[in-house]
């Protein structure tokens, strides 16, 4: 008989501290004003956009003139754009958008504990800091993912809220700031005209749905955590080195046909890849199993793990452009250089999906389906049909072996790793990605099979940070 078992019900409410905004900060729009004083352009704004600014005219310098340039952008980019220089920092309160004469550059310097000790004396201009805070509150915000473009984590802001660090070049360049409990914001660094900044982030208002915990529960819950890790970080021998270090987050939904992501699982996957010495930060969005498909969505970034020793280093150095050759990120780039079959990618078309086409294959010239915009220097592939892509510079994995005859039970004899074969199905039948190989659109519309189909989370490593060395061996390699 089964004991009946008492639960115990946790309910989270989350904060509310006046943030009942109606103002969206992320709408789209385009402003010209050239040379302007202030306090026209805030009046301007005020009735194009129906806002509400609220400042005091002793402490702002309304008659400076300013000029605002921006087209198709949201009005958080604009507003940074507009009071940035001028030093202003602004904050949606209460449904209206407070501004204030920016003065924690001036508190910072004078404040000791502020700076690191290991770059307090750092003065030379080779160095950027960024001083991030509650936008309601003004107090220093800790542990804020601070990524750039290629998804690569550079930094996390200290106990001060401050983010540090060395710059390589003086070129204009964007970051994006996440943090669990705030918005995501984005920040433009130019290091020619400024190398302090201050960025204040929206918290997220949000009622967290009760939590109801179980010894039932539990066990069903690892049950399905297993399934899903198996699914999502792939079982590969890069992924068997790969570790979710906070599992609890998300939450599953069995379904007739497989498992699904809870949608209250908004928390942020911390995985650490030993295999390729990546720490992983993973929003996942969505998460279907079924059957034998597989989607997931989401958005990560990558945080270096510091190597050991040399030999460490090398050893992830050598992981990292295993993983990235023959990957669809490679074929991607190799396409856009117009050098696939010199990377060892042969490419063949079918009308028929695997599996039902009967060995009927055919060609087509690859610069017939793959345009380059020469202004926006990105790529289009427009293809109707399956495409088979064979990579033979390098041997199937025994584990992919196992997990394709696990996929397909009737085969009954052996297997032997031979050439990475895999196909794509453009749902779309189109498909926009850059020089790198980053797809550019909805990656939902990408169906993959065979080998890429198996390669998940445990292989993924940053955008652009593989220089991947031409080879010349036509021999294939083992892993």
């Amino acid at each position: 008989m089964v004991r009946l078992l008492s639960l115990l019900t946790l309910y989270l409410w989350g904060f509310s501290d006046g943030f009942a905004q109606t103002i969206d900060l992320n709408q789209k729009v385009t402003i010209s004003y050239q040379q302007e004083p202030l306090g026209s352009v805030l009046k301007k704004i005020e009735q194009k956009y129906q806002l509400k600014f609220s400042y005091s005219n002793s402490l702002l310098p309304i008659q400076k003139k300013v000029t605002l340039q921006v087209n198709n952008q949201t009005l958080q980019q604009a507003f940074e754009q507009l009071f940035t220089p001028i030093d202003i920092r602004f904050a949606l309160i209460g449904g209206q958008i407070v501004l204030k004469k920016d003065r924690s550059t001036t508190r910072t310097t004078q404040k000791k504990p502020a700076v690191e000790p290991s770059t307090a004396q750092s003065d030379d201009g080779s160095s950027i800091t960024i001083q991030i805070l509650d936008a309601s509150t003004s107090l220093p915000i800790t542990a804020v993912n601070v990524v750039r473009v290629d998804s690569l984590l550079i930094s996390n802001s200290n106990k001060t809220g401050l983010v540090r660090f060395n710059l390589k070049s003086d070129k204009l360049f964007k970051l994006d700031f996440t943090h669990v409990g705030y918005q995501k914001a984005s920040l433009t660094i130019n290091p020619q005209a400024k190398r302090q900044y201050t960025l204040w982030m929206i918290p997220k208002v949000e009622r967290l749905a009760p939590i109801t915990i179980s010894i039932n529960r539990d066990k069903r819950w690892k049950k399905l955590f297993n399934k899903f890790k198996n699914d999502f970080l792939g079982t590969s021998s890069n992924a068997a080195q790969c570790k979710i270090l906070n599992p609890w987050v998300v939450e599953f939904v069995e379904t007739t046909e497989g498992i699904t992501l809870k949608k209250t699982s908004k928390d942020t996957l911390e995985i650490e890849n030993n295999a390729l010495g990546y720490k992983v930060f993973f929003l996942l969005n969505r998460f279907d199993l079924s059957q034998n498909v597989v989607h997931y969505r989401g958005r990560c970034h990558f945080l270096e793990l510091p190597p050991k020793n040399r030999k460490q280093s090398r050893r992830w150095s050598r992981n990292r452009k295993r993983a990235y050759r023959g990957s669809f990120q490679h074929f991607l780039a190799s396409m856009a250089r117009k050098t696939s079959l010199k990377d060892g990618f042969e490419v063949l078309f079918s009308k028929s999906p695997p599996g039902k086409n009967n060995g009927i294959f055919f060609t087509i010239d690859l610069t017939r389906i793959i345009k380059r915009n020469k202004q926006t220097k990105q790529y289009t592939l427009t293809m109707p049909y399956y495409m088979k892509v064979v990579y033979n510079r390098e041997l199937e994995e025994f584990n992919y072996l196992k997990w394709y005859k696990k996929s397909n039970p009737w085969i009954r004899r052996p297997l032997r790793p031979g050439n990475q074969s895999s196909w794509i199905y453009l749902k779309s039948g189109t498909l926009t990605f850059d020089k790198q190989g980053n797809i550019l659109d909805n990656n939902l519309g990408v169906i993959r099979y065979g080998y890429w189909a198996w390669e998940r989370v445990g292989e993924m490593i940053p955008y652009n940070n593989i220089n991947e060395e031409p080879q010349t061996a036509n021999r294939p390699r083992k892993r």
